[in-house]
């Protein structure tokens, strides 16, 4: 796992604070280059919601992004519905 974002030591703390599992967890963010980035660094799911900054630098296609455990959706109540469904 990479330790590149200054985020991750949060993730750790909240592990200690509120005992839960990445695999289990759901990352749910408008931007590839930090929200998603983070929930692949730590193995889970990204819910990428396409209202946010485009960044054409981060662009997968629809079948690479199932691979890599990313879902994109329109908006965030898609996002909610998506959790809500699975």
């Amino acid at each position: 796992m990479m330790r590149s974002f200054a985020l991750i030591p949060k993730i750790e703390q909240a592990h200690r604070k509120y005992n839960f599992q990445n695999k289990q967890s759901i990352i749910i963010g408008d931007r590839f280059s930090s929200d998603i980035q983070l929930a692949q660094n730590c193995q889970m799911l990204g819910i990428h919601v396409a209202t946010g900054k485009f960044e054409p630098q981060y662009f997968i296609d629809n079948q690479k992004q199932q691979k890599n455990n990313i879902i994109t959706v329109q908006n965030l109540e898609n996002a909610v519905n998506y959790v809500l469904s699975n």
